[in-house]
């Protein structure tokens, strides 16, 4: 019998098989969030979309693009031309259905972030257009973003002080969303058969000629600084939100893999193809540089206390970087219990994801030689931490049709725990609500 875990409570993962076993976890208030399919058409649920080009103003100029749009629809590149240097602005109106551009939903989905103090998240899929989903109102906010210069998403992350701030990693550089004006984003359901509402968002586009393909993205706990991360770049580029320009930092002539901005805000974590990492301290730059036990760092997270938890190449170990204000002995350790062995398989971890509170830690791996059986678990490993040791918890177990899981994040607002959100390469996102023990409890 295929078994499907959908929390964990009193520390123990529930892992259910029939509808015996649910009504049982529901009868001790237990939350299942619904399994989310980004492969089915959304278009039912979307009335309006953000387009660039186009404004919904009634002048003599806009029917004459509308027009010009009509005419040229099998060469939509002209009008684009034309459109552009006429609306060159930051502000652009959302279009009612009439005038929208669909784009193809093939449900991939490329990156995902949770906001930052509301249960609502932002998924881009492989069309490079982004929606936004309430989970506590179970609804897809009828509004999907799409800008010109949004192509190659590669990251997102909401900005910690904002209600409405989202940065985009693209191709050519950042375009940043405010999306404040949209009603109902933070409120209640939305009802999608009401009459056509005209919405407002506003886009930024922060972009340098040097550099290009923006594969990280990390806020200021302030929401003042934004820090990004190239390809092919060995920089760090730290963008000043209202000024709209940069400073750039580099000490490794190497790659980046990891950049993260410490929970406290007082240092930058950045990991090298040349394997080692760096430690930035933000009042007077600078850095110090250490070696990753010659191995190149694939995946990090920091968990509450300052400790960065990283994984490396090649490894089944979750190690921890100590970082203090006041020391340099910054230096990779091992932890206890971190390994763990399925059927004799050889394990690689590939990402891992730490809550906010430093209980709960998430680890993606890879299983050589893995079969399809076995495949059905996920190939997702659950360790709880206290005083800086492990305990692992168990395997993820989902229906085979999931696939393997490409993306998992943390919600940095669940009251009664931990709440990590799953992006598998079907193309479906799943939940995992991690109720803590009152052992547990004490220590957040």
């Amino acid at each position: 019998i295929q078994q499907f875990t959908i929390a964990e409570k009193n520390s123990f993962l529930v892992n259910i098989s029939n509808n015996e076993e649910l009504n049982n976890y529901l009868q001790q208030k237990g939350i299942v969030y619904p399994v989310l399919n980004l492969n089915q058409n959304l278009s039912d649920i979307r009335n309006s979309i953000v387009n660039p080009l186009f404004k919904t103003t009634n002048n003599s100029l806009q029917k004459f693009v509308n027009k010009l749009h009509k005419i040229y629809s099998k060469s939509f590149k002209i009008a684009k031309k034309i459109t552009k240097r006429i609306y060159r602005s930051k502000t652009n109106k959302i279009l009612n259905k009439k005038n929208t551009i669909k784009p193809k939903l093939n449900g991939v989905i490329k990156a995902f972030c949770w906001h930052s103090y509301k249960l609502l998240f932002a998924c881009a899929l492989e069309d490079n257009s982004i929606r936004i989903y309430n989970l506590p109102n179970e609804t897809w906010f009828p509004v999907t973003l799409i800008h010109e210069f949004q192509t190659d998403i590669k990251c997102m992350a909401w900005n910690p002080i904002s209600i409405n701030g989202l940065a985009i990693g693209c191709k050519n550089g950042i375009l940043l969303w405010n999306i404040s004006t949209c009603p109902g984003l933070m409120k209640q359901k939305i009802n999608s058969n009401s009459p056509q509402i005209i919405r407002e968002a506003w886009a930024t586009f922060l972009t340098t000629q040097q550099n290009k393909y923006v594969t990280n993205l990390s806020w200021a706990p302030s929401g003042l600084f934004l820090a990004a991360a190239y390809k092919d770049d060995a920089s760090i580029l730290i963008w000043d939100i209202a000024f709209e320009r940069h400073t750039v930092l580099k000490r490794i002539p190497s790659n980046i893999t990891c950049l993260s901005w410490s929970p406290k805000g007082n240092h930058i974590f950045t990991a090298h193809k040349s394997n080692e990492f760096c430690i930035w301290e933000t009042e007077f730059w600078s850095c110090e540089v250490y070696n990753s036990n010659n191995s190149i760092i694939t995946s990090s997270s920091w968990a509450s206390n300052d400790n960065m938890l990283v994984t490396l190449e090649n490894s089944n170990s979750i190690y921890s970087i100590g970082v203090s204000q006041n020391t340099t002995n910054e230096k990779l350790n091992k932890l206890q219990n971190s390994s763990i062995v399925i059927a004799d398989k050889k394990i690689i971890f590939r990402n891992i994801e730490c809550d906010s509170s430093g209980s709960r830690i998430v680890v993606i791996f890879d299983s050589i030689g893995q079969t399809k059986e076995e495949s059905k678990f996920g190939n997702v490993a659950l360790f709880s931490m206290t005083n800086s040791k492990l305990l692992f918890k168990g395997i993820l177990k989902v229906p085979q049709h999931f696939g393997g899981v490409e993306i998992v994040k943390q919600s940095g607002h669940f009251d009664a725990g931990s709440l990590f959100a799953f992006c598998w390469n079907s193309g479906k996102i799943s939940f995992l609500p991690m109720y803590f023990s009152e052992i547990d409890s004490n220590k957040l």
